[in-house]
């Protein structure tokens, strides 16, 4: 059903949607120009009567990430949202994809949401400039929401920025970075790296730290058994959690990394790593059972340092890890990059 509102009977409207306990999305168009093809559209998300989302397109879990990727600029949320996504099978749930990336500590929840928080107070300035019509679509939201215990974005500040629409900003077409940014709190507007507990191995901290990615327990156990004299070994069997190793360990010093793992590969992990300007000349040797020349490219084109076919003897496994490391007591000025070709 449409209806035509006004700026100043904005607030009442989204209160009785809350007291309705309305799940779904409104469309406001603004009426902005005299054609209504011109007119612009804004979205606000409702979930049983609170507001999780406000944007100038309709709410999915790609139109979310693209803003959170924007706005947290954070080196690791990018592969930890694409990693997270193929872990959830495909699923277009927000709070689904969500948690897993906050289960890699690389971005909190607080985070998160401050800049949703933000994007829906943006819009509903906008929304408060013009007249125009309301459209709604029950169930067409999301399932968004924040925290352990699934709130929504905080009412009171949104309602906030209706009650005196005439003190509000000039007209955009849609809300701008810096806007957004601007509502932020001081202490996460540059939203620095997120890692609130550094962790350091037990192990002697003198020893190089190896991060081996393998889904395979027999193969993680033959890697711990070749290595643990000389280094410590931290083992991830997907992705993801190697994704939270490495943003939560202080130092890894060399990653062993599968190729053929479910989701996402170690050649698209090892090439999205690559693009993080902190690992771009970390040690990354590659496992695979596959063998020949194409698959050792493949590994090369990746960022991969060297290219090693399983299985592995444990001692030229052990060499390798020297030369790349202190591992052994081994002074790494006088070891020269090997080749792919030489393994």
């Amino acid at each position: 059903m449409v209806q035509k509102y006004q700026p100043l009977d904005l607030a009442e409207r989204l209160k009785t949607l809350r007291s309705q306990r309305f799940t779904g999305l409104i469309c406001f168009q603004a009426d902005q120009s005299s054609s209504a093809a011109d007119a612009k559209k804004y979205f606000v998300g409702f979930l049983l009567g609170e507001i999780n989302y406000g944007g100038t397109v309709a709410p999915d879990i790609d139109a979310i990430a693209e803003q959170l990727i924007e706005n947290l600029a954070h080196p690791f949320f990018k592969i930890g949202f694409r990693i997270a996504r193929e872990q959830s099978k495909g699923s277009e749930s927000p709070r689904e994809v969500l948690s897993k990336v906050v289960s890699t500590q690389i971005v909190t929840w607080e985070k998160i949401e401050s800049v949703m928080q933000s994007q829906a107070k943006s819009t509903l300035r906008l929304i408060a400039q013009a007249p125009g019509v309301i459209t709604s679509e029950p169930n067409a939201g999301t399932d968004l929401c924040f925290g352990d215990d699934s709130h929504c974005l905080k009412w009171s500040v949104l309602l906030q920025v209706l009650e005196n629409p005439t003190s509000t900003v000039a007209p955009r077409t849609q809300p701008s970075l810096s806007l957004l940014r601007s509502e932020l709190k001081e202490d996460s507007a540059h939203f620095p790296s997120v890692a609130p507990v550094k962790v350091k191995p037990v192990q002697a901290a003198s020893r190089p730290t190896i991060l081996s990615v393998d889904d395979s327990p027999i193969v993680q156990k033959m890697i711990q058994r070749a290595l643990s004299q000389e280094c410590n070994v931290v083992l991830a069997d997907n992705a993801l959690v190697a994704l939270q190793i490495l943003n939560k360990l202080e130092e890894i010093d060399l990653v062993l990394l599968d190729v053929n793992m479910p989701g996402i590969s170690g050649l698209d992990f090892c090439r999205t790593i690559r693009g993080i300007p902190k690992f771009k000349d970390l040690p990354v040797i590659m496992l695979t059972a596959n063998e020949g020349h194409i698959s050792k490219a493949m590994g090369q084109i990746a960022g991969s340092t060297l290219y090693l076919t399983k299985p592995v003897d444990d001692q030229k496994l052990l060499s390798v890890i020297r030369q790349y490391t202190s591992a052994g007591g081994t002074d790494l000025s006088t070891n020269a990059q090997s080749s792919l070709s030489a393994v």
